[in-house]
């Protein structure tokens, strides 16, 4: 995958958006224990090292169903890709969603991610969402539904797999290792799907925004299901407000980021549209990472000096973006 493909669309903006309880359900607990085995082992180089050769795809397989913010209601598809001949009867998953403003970018942007840690034995998939698709951008208010909108799909996603769990199981997910991940929108929703809990955490006109689209996890499918996850891989992203992140129950972080990201705050600041105009201020990476490490929860931060927006993918630190992301999830898989 070419990542420098996506610094003309990278990024985010904007964005509020929902989320989910982070603790397992009850439900989930009981489906891992009704199968009586070992989902998988942490031995043998899996999750170490490639042990996969060959994988397979599942492409634009749907996972949900919604109305954009044109009014037309389209499904919402993913790519799904898998190890070839693996014989565990569960297996820990990653779900990627890609940048663009929350108006360009495409699931084929992560397919790269996706074959790196399939290759290590975890399931991955790349989510399409909605997006704004008006020959105009939007102004404040029309990209903050469109980022609620985006990251409902991103819930959505993640209830799809745990009712193929608890149905047919043709994946074999283990549903208490769900782990998410994007980069600038994309990242921006998992943020948001890992800290967003309580409505009132945002303000007044967020909350109307939230209401009439289906609450802190939107309605794009599978309701009956939580979109509790085990981990969030925030790259280039924020949260609308730190103070969204209190004590109890959050999943583990990793946050990367350029220190000088001139589209999404690394600390506290503007998000930028693609004229450069402000749009919202959010709470970046380093501001995430502090309250986490002020509460206790599980957090790292891997910061790019002097990087932009696109630092991650940048000749200079893309082996490294990976290297962290490889780790965060076989220590969060394996613990």
């Amino acid at each position: 995958m070419n990542y420098k493909s996506l610094l003309l669309f990278s990024t985010l903006i904007v964005m509020y958006l929902s989320c989910s309880n982070t603790s397992t359900s009850s439900k989930e607990t009981s489906l891992i224990t009704k199968n009586n085995n070992i989902p998988y082992t942490c031995e043998n180089g899996r999750f170490e090292k490639n042990i996969f050769d060959h994988l397979k795809m599942h492409d634009n397989v749907k996972y949900g169903r919604n109305t954009t913010m044109q009014n037309k209601t389209i499904d919402l598809k993913m790519d799904i890709f898998e190890p070839e001949d693996d014989t565990a009867s569960l297996r820990p998953l990653v779900i990627w969603a890609h940048g663009g403003y929350f108006c360009f970018g495409d699931k084929s942007d992560f397919h790269g991610l996706c074959e790196f840690v399939a290759q290590k034995g975890w399931i991955s998939a790349s989510i399409d969402y909605r997006k704004w698709r008006k020959r105009q951008m939007p102004d404040q208010l029309e990209y903050m539904e469109t980022a609620i909108r985006a990251t409902h799909d991103m819930h959505a996603a993640i209830r799809f797999f745990k009712a193929d769990a608890a149905g047919e199981n043709l994946y074999r997910i283990d549903t208490t290792k769900i782990f998410v991940g994007g980069y600038s929108a994309g990242a921006i929703m998992a943020a948001q799907v890992a800290y967003l809990d309580l409505i009132k955490e945002v303000p007044s006109n967020i909350q109307s925004i939230l209401k009439r689209n289906g609450g802190i996890t939107g309605n794009s499918g599978h309701a009956q299901h939580s979109s509790s996850i085990a981990g969030s891989i925030v790259i280039a992203g924020a949260v609308y407000d730190k103070n969204m992140i209190t004590e109890g129950a959050h999943p583990p972080f990793l946050g990367i980021q350029g220190t000088q990201d001139e589209i999404v705050p690394y600390r506290r600041g503007w998000a930028h549209s693609p004229m450069g105009t402000q749009v919202i201020e959010l709470d970046g990476t380093a501001v995430i990472n502090q309250i986490n490490k002020d509460l206790g929860h599980p957090s790292t931060l891997l910061s790019l000096p002097r990087g932009d927006h696109n630092a991650a993918w940048e000749e200079l630190w893309v082996e490294r973006t990976k290297q962290y992301i490889h780790k965060f999830l076989l220590e969060n898989t394996c613990q």
